[in-house]
Parts: structure tokens; sequence; C-alpha cells
């Protein structure tokens, strides 16, 4: 029988919580939900602030995608081309190797919520991996580590994130004259309308900002 690893009971529980919440259920005999989860988010965010706890994080992605026949909250489009190069979304992501490209939609409030969670255990969860790592040295050092533990903990304690539509961060932050076209079109700002581009800062950064 395998037990779980303190670690993992940690990054289980913080996935739970945020699941419950996520799911909008209001007790654990509710109704089974289909969902996809975005546990390998969940991982990079929580080693991203282990070994960079002062950082500043800016990633884009879809945050709606259309004709989804997956069933799912959050659940991927599969789509791929047959024939002629007629599109064919399919309704599962079992499908053969490089028939089809799978696009995962995020849901953005989840990842700030995932990104603070993720400060809080990324750190805790890094130091235990690498006490597992070095053995019997983890011993020697433990006085050191469990400072070096809480320092990244304190540092990684100040937190910020926000999100914004795309157009609206290209035409905060771009030349959006120099992309605008004859016709007056501008595709920087009125193409790609089902993304967004999310904003983190954590540590030292964050906390500078705030103080602004």
């Amino acid at each position: 029988h395998h037990q779980p690893s303190s670690s993992s009971s940690s990054s289980s529980s913080s996935v739970r919580s945020w699941l419950q919440g996520w799911l909008g259920l209001p007790s654990a005999g509710s109704e089974p939900t289909d969902a996809w989860l975005p546990t390998r988010c969940l991982q990079l965010l929580e080693l991203l602030h282990a070994v960079l706890p002062q950082h500043t994080l800016i990633a884009a992605d879809f945050d709606a995608l259309p004709d989804v026949v997956v069933p799912g909250r959050c659940a991927p489009l599969v789509s791929g081309r047959q024939g002629a190069g007629a599109t064919v979304d399919h309704n599962t992501v079992l499908v053969p190797w490089g028939a089809a490209d799978i696009f995962f939609p995020t849901d953005f409030d989840s990842l700030a919520n995932l990104y603070a969670a993720a400060a809080r255990t990324g750190p805790q969860l890094h130091a235990t991996a690498a006490d597992a790592g070095n053995g019997s040295a983890a011993a020697w050092r433990s006085g050191s580590s469990n400072t070096q533990q809480r320092q990244a903990g304190a540092a990684s304690s100040a937190v910020s994130c926000s999100h914004a539509p795309t157009a609206e961060f290209m035409e905060a932050f771009a030349e959006a004259k120099q992309t605008r076209l004859l016709s007056g079109y501008n595709p920087m700002v009125q193409d790609w309308q089902n993304t967004r581009v999310f904003f983190g800062e954590s540590g030292r950064v964050a906390a500078e900002h705030q103080e602004l």
C-alpha cells in the first residue's frame, strides 16, 4: 500500500480545496461534475515560486474556445483535418498521434487563485524534495535548510496578480498605431478576442509595487 508523502498530500489538499470552490460544490456529497484540471499548470507555478521566489510572470492563453465537443468544464478543443482539408472537431483527446491539435482554455480567475496558492506550497515542496534527494546529508543541513525555507516562505508571502483581455494589454503597452492597417483594422487589438494576458508578481517585487 503506497503512503503519499507529506508534500504530495499538501499539494493534493490545496488542489481539493481549490476544486471545491472552482466547481461551486456546496458539499462532498454533491453531484459529480466533469472537469479538466490544470495539474501541470499547478506544478509549474509551484516550481516557479520555489526556484524564483521573487519574480514577475507574464503569460497569455485562450480564455474560451469555440465549438468544443469534448464534455466537461474547461474541456479542450480537439481539432484536426480530414479529406480535402475539412476541419473536424473530435469528442475525445484519444486520437492518433498527430491527427489533431489539442487546445485547452484557461480559467484566468482560477489561475490567479492557483498562482497565490502555489506561492505558499511551492517553497515547502521544493525544500522537502531537496532534502529527500540529498538523503543523509539532509540531517546535517537541517538547520540551514529550515532557515532557507522560512526565508523563501516570507519572500513569497507578498503576491499580486491580475489579468486582462489581450486587446487591453496591447492598447496599454504596445505601439498600436504602428500595427493599424490602411483600412483602419488593427489585428493586434481586434484579433484574438478569446485570449487574455496574465500578470503575476511574487516576493519583494510584489511588495515594492504594493507600496507605490
